[in-house]
């Protein structure tokens, strides 16, 4: 007993000790030397990022350069990685930047922009499936007017990699707790997050895997010994399209606030689908506006129904929950407006385009309070949603970024052949036809209940 005892003692700590040498090998910051890109005549932001090398799925530090219309310059250390799902597909990447202090660049230090709000996380968007590149910010900043959370804030800047000249990209802030004035949940996860800061670190892909394990495990043993209770603040991110608030999606969102390692069993989300997926029409008509809150819901639809954002009905959403409430946050708003998007042989985003019975909540909304939606449309078109309004905010966005040249040479860097002049007329023409659609929808749904 005694030798097996010594044999698995050494055994282990042979073990241990291996993993620590292999950690000692650590990704480290380079050296800061932006390259000359000459002069631009622009009217836009110029953002410069230097790195060695990026991935996918870790964090890898560089350098961000920010060189203002004005001609300032700011350069700050940064950690990146590849963001996006389909994103990473395309040669014009998006890039997820976190500010990075100067001594450590694996921590992170909060800055300002323009008039974003102070964060340390923030996004360099391509909008590849856009050739317009303005759809997302431009409804974005469309819903913020109507809604009262703080909005995702964005430019246009011109982009350089290495040196290398990227074309248009939009620099934005990311959707998280603090756009929703939401508190951190005050959790401290210490050993987590020494292996999370050991697993970006690592030289090692089999070393990052190992913590990767870890950390999983970590998550697994505090998810066993947690006990489900209801919380007062949550954030869920709704990434692909299964999210449609059947029984089966309960387990797709990915909650984001709190983090995963501090709390991983609200059952806040879980009551509200038992509900949705049980009551009957009578008691889902008394107590649905107990769980969601109605003014915000209804907006989100209608404008929903504006854009055609049909990526957004079971997918690409945020859910937050405060005030004893659910409501919506969309975000990835590229193909909307007209947006072409060919599917086998199949144009997207028809004036006729619907769908958003596919998402359970919508459908009984839409069967329910049909006649509320049609009274929040119709006030909609008379304030933030008007043709005129709409049709002057494309125009606007597509003057920036023609008459500084950046369309241009965006174009000219990915070799595209669009015909953006005709883009822009097919949308803003695509508006009013789109919303009488709406409107007659609206009313045969109503009519159906009368």
């Amino acid at each position: 007993m005694s030798q097996i005892y010594i044999k698995t003692t050494v055994t282990l700590f042979v073990f241990i000790s291996l993993i620590a040498i292999l950690h000692i090998p650590q990704v480290q910051a380079p050296k800061l030397k932006m390259k000359n890109i000459g002069s631009i005549e622009t009217s836009l932001p110029i953002i410069q990022i230097q790195f060695d090398t990026v991935d996918k799925q870790l964090d890898r530090p560089g350098w961000f350069q920010l060189t203002t219309p004005e001609g300032h310059t700011h350069t700050y250390p940064i950690s990146l990685k590849l963001g996006g799902n389909s994103a990473k597909r395309y040669d014009k990447r998006r890039y997820n930047i976190q500010f990075s202090k100067s001594k450590d660049w694996t921590k992170s230090i909060n800055r300002s922009f323009f008039d974003f709000q102070w964060d340390d996380d923030f996004i360099l968007d391509p909008m590849f499936a856009d050739t317009l590149l303005f759809r997302n910010l431009l409804n974005h900043e469309l819903y913020a007017e109507f809604q009262y959370f703080k909005p995702l804030k964005g430019r246009h800047v011109e982009l350089f990699i290495n040196g290398d000249y990227r074309g248009i990209y939009v620099f934005s802030n990311r959707i998280e707790r603090k756009n929703f004035s939401m508190p951190s949940y005050k959790i401290n996860t210490p050993l987590y997050d020494a292996f999370d800061r050991l697993r970006v670190l690592s030289k090692f892909k089999i070393i990052s895997d190992f913590d990767k394990l870890v950390l999983k495990t970590i998550r697994n043993i505090n998810s066993i010994i947690e006990s489900p209770q209801k919380l007062k603040h949550l954030l869920y991110k709704a990434k692909n399209g299964l999210h449609d608030f059947s029984y089966h999606s309960a387990h797709q969102y990915i909650l984001k606030s709190p983090k995963p390692e501090q709390f991983s069993k609200p059952t806040n989300l879980n009551e509200f689908i038992d509900f949705l997926n049980k009551a009957n029409d009578a008691e889902f008509k008394d107590s649905i506006w107990n769980y969601f809150d109605k003014a915000q819901t209804l907006n989100y639809m209608c404008f929903l129904f504006l854009n055609a954002g049909l990526d957004n009905i079971t997918g690409n959403y945020y859910l937050i929950y405060k005030n004893n409430k659910f409501s919506f946050a969309p975000w990835d708003l590229d193909n909307t407006f007209n947006s072409k998007k060919v599917i086998n042989g199949t144009v997207k985003a028809k004036i006729n385009s619907w769908g958003y019975e596919r998402n359970l909540l919508f459908k009984r909304i839409l069967k329910n309070f049909s006649g509320d939606l049609l009274i929040y449309w119709k006030r909609l078109q008379t304030e933030h949603l008007s043709t005129k309004s709409l049709s002057r905010r494309f125009q606007e966005k597509f003057n920036q970024l023609q008459k500084t040249g950046a369309y241009k040479r965006d174009q000219d860097r990915w070799g595209y052949k669009y015909n953006r002049n005709e883009e822009l007329q097919q949308a803003v023409d695509w508006i009013p036809k789109r919303k009488e659609f709406v409107l007659q929808k609206l009313f045969s749904y109503r009519n159906k209940i009368q």
